[in-house]
């Protein structure tokens, strides 16, 4: 079925793949990971991996088949909102708007246009926790103008007639990010 099933590297390590039958890759025997298994829903989506430790990770979707929360061996997860979640976010259906993991969350904030606007990663670490912010910026042609980091310095970028990158400058800021 053109599915590929092996690769040897130069030093004739192979690393193998096995495929359901409807094309999911269910199997990759791996010298440097061992054997990892998966399995697939209905939908095609990934539904469990189990690595060459044992360990298990859940995958559950929405009925939208969007990713929105993995389940890993023990007690960690991960879930992930879209649309604003329970609060709505102006420009957000159909988006990404939030991750959550054991270490914090980042939020996402779109334009009119479903452009990144903004990234709020808030770090929760014991006793205190962060929030660091990234903003980004397009020109009125779409492309992405600048990119300013939570130190406050900005990287601007500069295009050629032909649309490619053709500088990128730095305006630094005197403050530490605190």
């Amino acid at each position: 079925i053109d599915q590929l099933t092996s690769v040897t590297d130069p030093r004739k390590l192979e690393t193998r793949y096995g495929v359901d039958g409807l094309g999911n890759q269910a199997e990759l025997g791996s010298p440097d990971t061992g054997l990892t298994k998966s399995t697939y829903d209905v939908a095609g989506n990934l539904k469990t991996s189990t690595d060459g430790r044992g360990k298990t990770s859940t995958y559950s979707y929405d009925a939208l088949n969007r990713l929105t929360r993995i389940d890993y061996t023990g007690t960690i997860s991960t879930t992930f909102e879209y649309d604003g979640g329970a609060t709505p976010v102006p420009n957000a259906i159909g988006r990404l708007t939030r991750m959550t993991d054991e270490s914090g969350s980042t939020s996402y904030g779109y334009d009119g246009f479903g452009r990144l606007t903004t990234k709020v990663q808030t770090v929760a670490t014991s006793p205190t926790s962060f929030t660091q912010t990234l903003a980004y910026a397009y020109e009125p042609s779409g492309r992405l103008a600048s990119v300013t980091y939570p130190s406050g310095n900005r990287v601007n970028y500069v295009y050629n007639d032909a649309g490619q990158i053709s500088g990128i400058t730095l305006n630094p800021t005197q403050s530490n990010g605190t």
